[in-house]
């Protein structure tokens, strides 16, 4: 990490100041190393250490770590390699990690041995514990590192990986050193990782900054808030009735997000929010303010008269009600059912609900495809058209006189020349722009009779369908003349 890195002509000492930038933002404790831990755990107050990890194998590698591969500032120097939440502390160990550069091989496993000890420390009273491994290189002894792992899990840390970078782009060396960082970061490994360059490690949009912001990636999994301490990532609900159970997300129309309601840290500013339904949702217990609850009522009057909420008569409960959306692009980028918009409204297409065989073919008006991919009841095309005029106005349909009945037009469903072709039936019409799929004229007679009775068309036996006639078929001369496609030859 002695090279040039972006605007920084030496990435160890680039990186430290990057540090102390970050810590002098932090909310620290204030309590000084190895002093009486007084803080509430929900306060988000915070403490840090810091140890620097390299070193040289001289014998081949194995779960012993190699001696000498980290070091943390000694008794007498700053925060002594413990644990801070005093800024002048924190200051003197960058200072003398600054004086210390190992300048050696990537060698980590001593260094998370450190970090677990230094955690172990902490008072087991809910408060989260979080490791950052920051490198520039591929680590070298990542398949050795079960144990330190097994350690860090036993004070339960949440391992993040960062991979700082010399340039604006990836290269070779930073692929090499994700692919061995990723694999001892905490579950999932694509939340607990991130490559960055040298000035974005302590931006105010750097995952080091935000570790206290649940919105975050790194932040959604340390900082408090929902179930048991900890604020689940909502990015994991896929469905919005998920997403809305869960009074520390929201749902933005196109994907679950934590709510805004999360990041206030006290009782006041939370029922000031009014914009985001954050009223009255503080929670004594665990200092965290919440969403209010949407469709959470026991009553069916009371359930009815909240927008967006429906009655479930099957479970006796109030849940979200389906493609309730007010934007036309929430609408139909709905992943959880099949929307439509209409008349400025979302609402559920028909038949698409109807997830069975017999609840579908019970329905008049839908249709049921078992090799249909995705949804597979879908509304009856034409058939629910009972007046003429409405069927006619329909472009795949067409009113069958016999029956009085609309029905769907022959071939239309094709939409390219090659599937239409492949319909002895149809065929793929270029007279008019666009191309479109069209019954051929004789093909609209069903049986040998009636084909028989058209001059131009003849039965074909083996389709068993009214096709054409082709010219050297036709076996007189004025009949032959009349088709625009045949001439009539003497030779």
């Amino acid at each position: 990490m002695s090279q040039v890195f972006g605007r920084h002509p030496h990435g160890f000492y680039g990186m430290v100041e990057m540090l102390r930038a970050w810590v002098g933002g932090l909310p620290l404790s204030g309590e000084k190393a190895g002093a009486p831990v007084t803080t509430d755990p929900t306060s988000r107050k915070i403490r840090v250490a810091f140890v620097q990890f390299s070193g040289v194998a001289t014998a081949p590698l194995t779960k012993t770590p190699i001696a000498g591969s980290a070091i943390k500032t000694p008794a007498g120097v700053g925060a002594a390699g413990r644990l801070s939440g005093d800024f002048a502390e924190l200051s003197a160990d960058l200072d003398w990690h600054e004086a210390n550069f190992m300048e050696k091989g990537t060698y980590v496993n001593l260094g998370l041995q450190m970090a677990a000890s230094i955690l172990s420390s902490s008072p087991t009273d809910g408060r989260r514990r979080a490791v950052y491994v920051i490198t520039d290189g591929q680590l070298q002894d990542q398949a050795y590192l079960e144990d330190a792992k097994a350690n860090l899990d036993s004070v339960g840390a949440e391992v993040f990986g960062i991979v700082v970078r010399r340039f604006a782009s990836h290269t070779k060396v930073d692929t090499d050193a994700e692919e061995a960082l990723k694999p001892i970061t905490s579950s999932p490994h694509n939340t607990h990782f991130v490559n960055v360059d040298m000035d974005e490690l302590a931006s105010s949009s750097g995952p080091m900054t935000q570790l206290c912001d649940p919105l975050t990636a790194f932040g959604s999994s340390i900082a408090m808030g929902v179930a048991g301490g900890k604020h689940q990532p909502c990015n994991a609900y896929t469905k919005k009735r998920d997403c809305m159970s869960d009074v520390g997300c929201a749902w933005n129309q196109l994907s679950c997000g934590t709510s805004p309601c999360v990041i206030h840290c006290n009782e006041t500013t939370c029922n000031q929010d009014v914009a985001n339904d954050c009223v009255n949702g503080w929670s004594a217990a665990d200092k965290t303010c919440y969403r209010k609850e949407v469709c959470g009522g026991t009553a069916q009057m009371t359930c009815e008269g909240e927008a967006g909420c429906m009655w479930n008569t099957t479970a006796s409960e109030c849940g979200v009600k389906p493609c309730y959306h007010t934007s036309e692009d929430g609408c139909l980028a709905d992943i959880e059912y099949v929307c439509e918009w209409k008349s400025s409204e979302c609402g559920v297409k028909p038949c698409v609900m109807l997830d069975s065989q017999s609840a579908c073919e019970n329905d008049a008006t839908c249709d049921w495809n078992a090799t249909a991919p995705g949804t597979k009841c879908t509304p009856k095309k034409c058939t629910p058209h009972t007046e003429k005029d409405v069927c006619k106005s329909d472009v795949l349909c067409q009113w069958e006189e016999a029956t009085s009945r609309c029905v769907v037009r022959p071939c239309v469903e094709y939409a390219d020349d090659r599937s239409c072709d492949a319909d002895k039936k149809c065929h793929w019409d270029t007279t008019a722009a666009p191309g479109s799929c069209q019954l051929k004229p004789c093909a609209r007679y069903e049986n040998e009779t009636t084909c028989g009775l058209d001059t131009g068309c003849k039965w074909d036996g083996t389709e068993q369908v009214c096709v054409k006639k082709t010219c050297h078929t036709i076996p007189g001369k004025c009949e032959c003349q009349q088709d625009a496609a045949c001439f009539w030859s003497t030779a």
